[in-house]
């Protein structure tokens, strides 16, 4: 295994588990799973770790910063978030 898919492993684990950590209501952990993930990436990795990051704010009730991470999610890949009934629910609309 090259060290790119080793690195690539490692990512995907670490995703793995805030989403499991989201599922449980761990949601502070799940962040900051997700915020490492993001590290320089401004696409938080085509808007699904911004999805994940709205999801765990929302569960915690802040509502300004899940629209925010959601609006990033649809945003970056507006095929997959856009009509999301998650996206729908936190209160992002498409504009335009």
């Amino acid at each position: 295994m090259t060290s790119s898919n080793k690195l690539s492993a490692v990512f995907t684990q670490l995703c793995r588990a805030g989403i499991q950590l989201r599922e449980v209501g761990l949601n502070i952990e799940a962040i900051k799973c997700f915020e490492a993930l993001a590290t320089d990436d401004d696409s938080y990795e085509s808007g699904d770790y911004a999805f994940e990051l709205a999801l765990c704010y929302e569960a915690m009730g802040e509502p300004e910063k899940a629209i925010h991470y959601m609006t990033i999610a649809v945003q970056e890949n507006p095929g997959v978030y856009s009509s999301h009934s998650d996206a729908i629910r936190i209160g992002f609309r498409m504009v335009g």
